[in-house]
């Protein structure tokens, strides 16, 4: 079986409401900071090879949301919690992950396939 490229596709018979609760980020609390949003040995080290800051928050923010919610960041709106706490792990500052969206299309994708094999 295979996801659909575009996440509203497979929500086409919904209404417009229903779909924006469906496709919008979860509620985020202590628990799900915790469990989610924590970078792990593996991730510390795929995200060492990186120098920029802002590539580095952006892949890390990839990482968490697509093992909380199983989406691509780039297609959601993150909560600033969550923004806050990969940053913080990172020693970095959370509004570096708007410069990263914005180079997005021209290298993140690189970063999207990497984490996905």
């Amino acid at each position: 079986m295979t996801t659909p490229a575009n996440p509203s596709a497979s929500t086409s018979g919904l209404t417009s409401t229903q779909r924006h609760e469906f496709l919008k980020f979860p509620d985020v609390d202590d628990f799900v900071l915790g469990r989610y949003d924590q970078l792990s040995g593996p991730d510390l080290r795929l995200l060492s090879d990186l120098e920029d800051p802002a590539q580095k928050l952006g892949v890390a923010v990839l990482i968490t949301v697509m093992r909380h919610i199983g989406r691509n960041a780039m297609t959601v709106t993150v909560p600033e919690v969550v923004l806050f706490e990969v940053a913080l792990q990172l020693d970095c500052d959370p509004t570096l992950f708007s410069r990263y969206q914005k180079t997005w299309r021209k290298q993140g994708k690189e970063h999207t396939h990497a984490r996905k094999d």
